[in-house]
């Protein structure tokens, strides 16, 4: 006697949160399906689908801050400089961890 299968319905909530709990897991493509009982392709396509759909990050806008009363150094005592493709230059004396950078290339217009 044969046993057939069903196919289980998933919702398009039940996708989002899978999808996220994918992106957060740290597991493979393949781990994750097992773990979760579904397909390899199925989640690959949800995957692409929630990658279109997401907003794009917005591009990164430089812009000149003036800093009164602080001397300005010779170029050899930057820890870093940022030079955009209109010129705008960021320098720091000391060096920025990579979250710290990104936030103030990120952050509010100037």
């Amino acid at each position: 006697m044969r046993i057939e299968q069903r196919r289980r319905r998933i919702s398009a909530r039940q996708r989002a949160y899978l999808v996220e709990r994918f992106q957060s897991s740290g597991l493979t493509r393949i781990a994750f399906a097992r773990r979760y009982r579904v397909g390899l392709s199925t989640l690959g396509k949800w995957l692409s689908e929630a990658r279109a759909a997401s907003p794009r990050s917005s591009p990164v806008i430089f812009r000149e801050v003036p800093l009164a009363g602080v001397a300005a150094a010779p170029a050899a005592a930057w820890a870093i400089e940022v030079v955009s493709r209109d010129g705008l230059t960021v320098r720091c004396r000391e060096a920025l961890s990579v979250p710290d950078l990104a936030a103030l290339l990120r952050g509010p217009a100037c």
